[in-house]
């Protein structure tokens, strides 16, 4: 499969905003949030792991405390995007189309 220019791209861009989005976790969530969010993004999966799956996956109490402790880990990771390298490297980016 070819490539187009405009695809390579995206695909760098993406994986720079991943890449900061991973360091910011790494510095705003204990490991246990981190493989909670992982887990129910599917990062790694072949898709979204259901909360009843992570709560057995992390040896947590219940499917319910499962999703308390997933929305605990986002709420920390959107309160730490201010002031953070991946709020700059979104505010700053422009398009290779608009430049």
């Amino acid at each position: 499969m070819k490539i187009q220019e405009n695809m390579a791209v995206q695909y760098v861009e993406r994986g720079r905003v991943l890449s900061l989005l991973f360091d910011l976790m790494g510095t705003a969530l204990s490991v246990r949030e981190r493989r909670a969010l992982l887990l129910r993004c599917g990062f790694g999966l072949d898709g979204p792991m259901p909360f009843g799956q992570v709560a057995k996956t992390l040896d947590l109490p219940s499917p319910r405390y499962a999703r308390a402790f997933y929305d605990q880990a986002v709420d920390k990771t959107r309160q730490a995007i201010p002031g953070s390298e991946l709020e700059i490297y979104l505010t700053r980016y422009t398009s290779p189309r608009d430049a």
